[in-house]
C-alpha cells in the first residue's frame, strides 16, 4: 500500500514514523501495517507514548513521542501528521488524536499523531516546533524505512495544533530546503491572533508562495479573536495562492473534535473534511510539491509523485476590456483618448487605475478629481495625459495599450500605478496571485518600453489598502511590491515605494491621506507628487 501522507495539527504536535515491527506476546512477528507503533521523534522505537488520564487527555508529560496508525484501506491515500491541542498544557489524545486518526484511516489515510512538547516553561512553544519539524522532515526522508506509505504529505491540527501546524508551515515555506504538506488542515486553531514583539502584524501567516491546499474550519461562536483571525489567515492564503478551503459553522463552540458529543453544526463537519480528502489530487495545487526546486532522492519502492493538475491561464497579462456594468463608461473614456492624445503631445503621461484616474486632468470624461488641484500645481511645468482608469488591473491596461492609447507619443516620463485591482475576484476576473500581478506589470513595462523607448518608466509599488495592517489585502500588497522591487534594476525603469508615507506607526492607514483607506486625498496626492516631482526634472 502507498497512502498519501498527510499532517494533522493539533493543540499537541503529531508526527508518526514507521518502524519495523516489534516482536507480539506471543513472539510471533507481526507485520508493521496490522498495528500501532510507537516512535520518537527522530524515529528510535519507544515503548509507549505519555500516560493518557480517564479523560482522554494526556497531563503528565515526559517526552515527545510519535503514535503510527495505519490504514486498511484497499487503495491508501496518503498519510497525516496529525497534532492534538490542549493550549499547549495538556494533549487531547483521544478526541483530537486517537478518533481523529482512526476517521483518518477509513479515509483512506495512514495517520500519525505527534505529542509535542507541552506545560514546559517559556520554551514550550518553540520546543513543540522543533518536535512537528523534526518529525515532519522524518517522515518526508525515511518514508520507505519507516513502512509508511508516500504519496502526498500533509499536516493537521487541532486549537493549539492547528497553531502548532501553521507554524510550522511558515517555517517550512522559509527554509529552501524543505517541502511544505500537500494539505494543511486547521480546525479551530488558536493563536493566530497573536502578533510579532513590537509589531501588529500576526507572528503567523500564510507562506508567500503556497504550495498546497487549506482546510480550515472552526465556529462561529469560538472565541471570537480565533474567528477572525482565522478568517485572515483564509483569505490570506486564498490571496496568496487561491486554493483555499474555509468553514465558518454557524454554532458548535470550541473543542469539539471527534467525540461523541458534538454541540449544534459541528455534528457534521467530519464530513466536510472527508469531502476536501476525498477531492484528491485533481484538487491540489499545480505548483510543483517541492516549492518548485529540483526533485528530491525519492527511495527505493516509493511510488512516483502525483503529475500536478494543469497551470490554469494567468489572466493578469491576458489583455481585455473592462467587462462588468457598473455604469462607468469605460469605452467613452477610451474613445475620447485616442481622439486627443496626439494634439496634447504629453511629456508626462499617468497610467493606472482609478487612484491614477483621481489625478483628475486631461482627458475629464468620469473623471474623480481628488487630485486636480496638486496636479496642476505640482506639474504646471509639463504637458499631462492622464490613462488612468477606474476599476482598471493589468489586464485592462494591456488592452488599452493594444488598442491605441499609446501609440505615436514620445513622453519623457511615464508613472505607472496598477494591480490592487487584480488583489480582489468579480464575475468577470478572478483574483491573481503575486507572481501573475507581478507578470502583468511586466508586460505593461514591455508594451511602453516598446512603443515609448525614449520615456522613462516610474514604476510605483501598488499603495497600501485596508485600514489595518493585518488585513490580508495588505499581506498580498506586500508580496506583490516584493516582485515590483526587482523591476527597479532593467533598462529605463525606477521603483518608488511611498507606501510607507501613507501609514501611522502603527502600521494602519489615517483617513487624512486616504478617506476610503485606498484612494488618496487631496493631501494623499501632495504627498505622492513630493516624491514624483525629483525624478521628473530633466
Amino acid at each position: 500500500m502507498r497512502p498519501h501522507i498527510a499532517c494533522l495539527s493539533l493543540a499537541a504536535g503529531l508526527v508518526f514514523c514507521l518502524v519495523p515491527a516489534h516482536a507480539a506476546d506471543t513472539g510471533k512477528e507481526t507485520p508493521a501495517r496490522d498495528k500501532a507503533e510507537w516512535v520518537s521523534p527522530d524515529g528510535r522505537p519507544v515503548a509507549s507514548g505519555n500516560p493518557v488520564d480517564a479523560t482522554g487527555r494526556i497531563r503528565t508529560y515526559n517526552g515527545p513521542a510519535v503514535r503510527l496508525m495505519r490504514t486498511d484501506a484497499a487503495s491508501p491515500k496518503g498519510t497525516i501528521l496529525l497534532f492534538p491541542g490542549g493550549g499547549y498544557s495538556i494533549l487531547s489524545a483521544v478526541s483530537e488524536g486517537e478518533r481523529t486518526a482512526r476517521f483518518l484511516n477509513q479515509c483512506g489515510f495512514d495517520a500519525a499523531i505527534l505529542e509535542y512538547h507541552i506545560a514546559s516553561g517559556d520554551k514550550t512553544r518553540d520546543l513543540a516546533l522543533a518536535d512537528a519539524l523534526a518529525c515532519w522532515r522524518l517522515v518526508r526522508t525515511e518514508t520507505r524505512a519507516l513502512g509508511l506509505h508516500g504519496g502526498r504529505f500533509g499536516m493537521m491540527g487541532y486549537s493549539a495544533g492547528g497553531h502548532l501546524a501553521a507554524r510550522a508551515t511558515q517555517a517550512l515555506a522559509a527554509n529552501p530546503r524543505d517541502a511544505q504538506p500537500d494539505e494543511l488542515i486547521l480546525v479551530y486553531p488558536a493563536y493566530l491572533d497573536e502578533c510579532a514583539k513590537d509589531s501588529a502584524r500576526p507572528a503567523v501567516l500564510p507562506p508567500a508562495a503556497p504550495t498546497g491546499r487549506l482546510f480550515l474550519l472552526i465556529a462561529a461562536n469560538d472565541v471570537p479573536r480565533w474567528v477572525t483571525s482565522s478568517e485572515i489567515y483564509a483569505k490570506g492564503w486564498k490571496g496568496l495562492d487561491g486554493r483555499e478551503t474555509f468553514h465558518l459553522l454557524p454554532d458548535g463552540g470550541h473543542g469539539f473534535g471527534m467525540g461523541d458529543n458534538r454541540p449544534g453544526a459541528a455534528k457534521e463537519w467530519p464530513d466536510r473534511l472527508k469531502a476536501f480528502l476525498e477531492a484528491g489530487p485533481e484538487t491540489a495545487p499545480a505548483k510543483p510539491s517541492n516549492n518548485g526546486r529540483l526533485p528530491q532522492k525519492v527511495a527505493a519502492g516509493a511510488p512516483e509523485p502525483v503529475p500536478p493538475t494543469p497551470v490554469s491561464p494567468n489572466t493578469a497579462v491576458i489583455p481585455v476590456p473592462k467587462l462588468e456594468n457598473d455604469g462607468y463608461d469605460w469605452m467613452g473614456r477610451h474613445n475620447e483618448i485616442l481622439k486627443i492624445k496626439a494634439a496634447l503631445d504629453p511629456d508626462l503621461v499617468f497610467v493606472g487605475d482609478s487612484i491614477t484616474h483621481a489625478w483628475g486632468g486631461l482627458p475629464a470624461a468620469g473623471a474623480r478629481k481628488k487630485g486636480e488641484r496638486v496636479l496642476r500645481t505640482a506639474f504646471a511645468g509639463h504637458r499631462v495625459l492622464n490613462l488612468g482608469f477606474g476599476w482598471d488591473r493589468t489586464q485592462n491596461v494591456l488592452w488599452r495599450l493594444d488598442n491605441g492609447e499609446f501609440a505615436k507619443l514620445h513622453p519623457k516620463f511615464v508613472v505607472l500605478n496598477i494591480g490592487t485591482n487584480n488583489t480582489s475576484g468579480t464575475p468577470n476576473a478572478r483574483q491573481n496571485t503575486p507572481d501573475e500581478i507581478a507578470d502583468g506589470v511586466r508586460a505593461i513595462c514591455d508594451r511602453i518600453r516598446k512603443q515609448a523607448p525614449q520615456a522613462k518608466i516610474i514604476l510605483m509599488a501598488v499603495f497600501p489598502r485596508e485600514e489595518k495592517p493585518d488585513h490580508p489585502r495588505r499581506l498580498l500588497i506586500a508580496e506583490i511590491n516584493k516582485r515590483l522591487a526587482g523591476f527597479g534594476g532593467r533598462p529605463g525603469i525606477t521603483f518608488l515605494d511611498i507606501g510607507p508615507k501613507f501609514l501611522n506607526p502603527d502600521g494602519t492607514i489615517p483617513r487624512a491621506l486616504m478617506s476610503d483607506f485606498c484612494h488618496p486625498t487631496e493631501k494623499g496626492y501632495q504627498l505622492w507628487a513630493d516624491a514624483l516631482a525629483p525624478l521628473l526634472k530633466p
